[in-house]
């Protein structure tokens, strides 16, 4: 894999996403939650997904210090992380639970996308992260659920979808998409087939929740051309997240940690 630079562009770009959502999630387990039990919930999900980011990156980095380097190290222009995947929620239950529901989906759908490549190594690692990603998405379905059962609940979580939903536009705005798929001959897969999939699994789900859905699917497919996250144009909560998660790294790069 490791002469595949354009499949180790696409794993690594999907590994940055999953280690910023697992690091999100992190932020949240000493900040709040509903419940103790809940709390533990949000730190298995954000290990696992913290664990994802490095199962990618081992299918093409030889030393955790370069794992590190790619996550701790890199420069904030070069990552092309999707702003759905950093996108912050502060201290807003619904809005975390709304990012993660429809992040889940998202990933279901680029993983069935991976799915499709002849990698023996990848597709192991596929099948791990597919189980875990289930478990993942019931749980933000179920807690989605809850909250909808009262009008102050719906509220809260219609005001998280008109301000999250745009944001898959940008998760498949993705370059990388369509390179891997013609290196593989996947002549089927494009940015929009996949969007496409996104949206009509998503967008039943919102309605089961009563919820309206903020943008027709015409206007998703046109913000495709939009450069954003995936050409290191990112949001105003980006840097100051970015400097958190980097700062000890950044005192001492060459620290061996254990």
């Amino acid at each position: 894999m490791q002469s595949n630079t354009v499949l180790v562009d696409f794993l690594t770009q999907w590994a940055e996403d999953e280690f910023w959502v697992g690091h999100l999630l992190t932020k949240k387990i000493y900040e709040y939650g509903p419940d103790l039990e809940e709390n533990i919930a949000i730190g298995s999900i954000s290990q696992d997904e913290i664990g994802h980011c490095r199962m990618l990156l081992n299918l093409h980095m030889s030393s955790e210090k370069e794992m590190d380097h790619l996550i701790y190290g890199k420069q904030p222009e070069r990552i092309n992380v999707s702003r759905l995947a950093e996108y912050w929620y502060a201290y807003d239950w619904a809005s975390l639970v709304i990012k993660q529901l429809i992040y889940e989906i998202c990933d279901s759908v680029r993983l069935s996308f991976g799915k499709q490549i002849p990698d023996s190594g990848l597709q192991d690692v596929l099948r791990m992260m597919k189980r875990e990603e289930a478990v993942h998405l019931e749980h933000w379905m179920e807690w989605a659920l809850l909250i909808s059962e009262d009008s102050k609940g719906k509220q809260l979580l219609q005001k998280a979808v008109e301000q999250i939903y745009p944001l898959i536009s940008d998760f498949f705005a993705d370059p990388l998409v369509e390179r891997v798929a013609k290196e593989y001959g996947l002549d089927s897969v494009s940015t929009q087939s996949l969007l496409k999939e996104c949206l009509k699994d998503l967008n039943p789900r919102l309605a089961q929740l009563g919820l309206s859905i903020p943008s027709a699917e015409r206007d998703m497919i046109d913000n495709l051309s939009v450069q954003g996250g995936r050409y290191g144009q990112h949001s105003s909560d980006f840097m100051p997240l970015y400097n958190e998660f980097t700062v000890i790294y950044r005192q001492n790069p060459d620290m061996v940690w254990g």
